[in-house]
């Protein structure tokens, strides 16, 4: 049998006495921490493309099983309909409120993991902010693919439900970083149908509103042009008046629904 080698096993003591390395250690970790994409004025651009990643994957994520599902149910629904064992407001909001538990979880944990790895600002009321505005695109995304496979097959609604939704996608971003007064005319009532546009300009305000202090310019970087958040959203012309206005209809719709007394 060979000689067990002879490992050098650091002291606890002598760990204690040298508390440099570990403060230089931990320095580093906090300072990588700070200098991620959420909080580098370099890469404010990139992290635009993230806050829009996140849109595109509550667009999808939670539209997609809803257009391979349920074209099948539908046969079912109307035969229990036309027995009426319930109105159609009581089978879709039931269905919502099924679905809201495993929405919030599968949601949250995406969020958590893609928040904190990118490096965006650890404030309770911005997180809430960009998981609530989150959730509220899943569930139109959802109504959106419910409004689709209601009245299409399996196989045409796994094609519609991805075409119709590219056009939102590219509506959402259409004229941000220019001039609004070059946008056609025709264009901007198609701009403000497209509730991704309003998750978008939700999720920025989140992340860079709400007067949040100017952003870090790496020592490697000569010139950080979107240092200044409000440099950043003037250029993007993205403000919360156009969003709070729409959510103020859809909010009197709501409301208008439900005193009639339509539940």
């Amino acid at each position: 049998m060979g000689a067990i080698p002879n490992t050098h096993i650091p002291d606890a003591a002598a760990i204690l006495e040298e508390p440099g390395e570990y403060n230089q250690n931990s320095q580093q970790i906090q300072d990588a921490g700070r200098n991620r994409m959420g909080n580098d004025g370099s890469k404010t651009l990139f992290n635009f493309g993230f806050v829009y990643t996140c849109v595109i994957v509550f667009l999808y994520v939670p539209m997609l099983p809803i257009l391979l599902q349920f074209p099948n149910e539908v046969q079912l629904l109307k035969r229990e309909y036309f027995n009426r064992w319930y109105s159609l407001n009581a089978y879709f909001f039931a269905l919502t409120i099924a679905r809201l538990p495993l929405e919030l979880l599968l949601g949250t944990m995406y969020l958590a993991c893609v928040y904190i790895s990118t490096g965006q600002p650890l404030e309770v009321v911005r997180y809430l902010q960009f998981l609530i505005i989150c959730l509220l695109t899943a569930i139109s995304s959802e109504s959106l693919g419910f409004a689709i496979s209601s009245t299409l097959s399996v196989v045409n609604s796994t094609f519609v439900g991805p075409a119709m939704a590219v056009p939102l996608m590219l509506l959402a971003v259409y004229g941000l970083g220019g001039e609004s007064t070059n946008i056609p005319l025709y264009i901007k009532p198609f701009m403000y149908m497209s509730y991704l546009r309003y998750a978008l300009e939700g999720l920025v305000i989140a992340t860079y509103g709400n007067n949040r202090a100017a952003l870090i310019c790496p020592d490697e970087e000569v010139y950080c042009h979107f240092k200044s958040i409000f440099y950043f959203l003037l250029r993007r012309r993205l403000s919360m008046k156009r969003s709070f206005a729409a959510l103020n209809i859809v909010g009197r719709f709501v409301k208008s629904y439900f005193t009639t007394g339509h539940v």
